[in-house]
């Protein structure tokens, strides 16, 4: 699916709509009031790691000099993991939950507008 998105509509399009999904996701994350309201932002957030992960990966080893390839790919995934090793810990923070989704989700728009202003300059 990241391959076909891609080819169509080009690798930074096709993160903004990766990012795009997880603005949603994390918005239906903090307005469900009970679990099985979350089933739809469960599906979005699927949809944007399977958009995002496969392509920044592609990119990580499109970019990198062969030398530094396997050290960029380690990082990248270190991120990966840790962001969600990271998220457990979600359960500790101070006050309501749908607060920490809410900050996920503004990252996410900050995201978008950074991969949107890299577009317009590299293309």
């Amino acid at each position: 699916m990241t391959a076909c998105c891609a080819a169509q509509f080009g690798h930074y399009s096709t993160l903004i709509m990766a990012f795009i999904c997880y603005l949603l996701a994390h918005l239906e994350f903090a307005a469900a009031p009970d679990v099985m309201l979350c089933l739809p932002g469960g599906i979005l957030l699927g949809m944007g790691f399977g958009l995002s992960v496969p392509l920044v990966n592609h990119l990580t080893v499109e970019i990198s000099q062969p030398q530094e390839r396997g050290r960029q790919l380690a990082r990248l995934s270190m991120a990966i993991f840790g962001g969600q090793f990271m998220a457990a810990f979600m359960t500790y923070l101070p006050g309501h939950l749908s607060m920490a989704f809410f900050a996920a989700a503004i990252l996410a728009a900050i995201n978008i507008i950074a991969i949107y202003k890299v577009s317009v300059r590299c293309n």
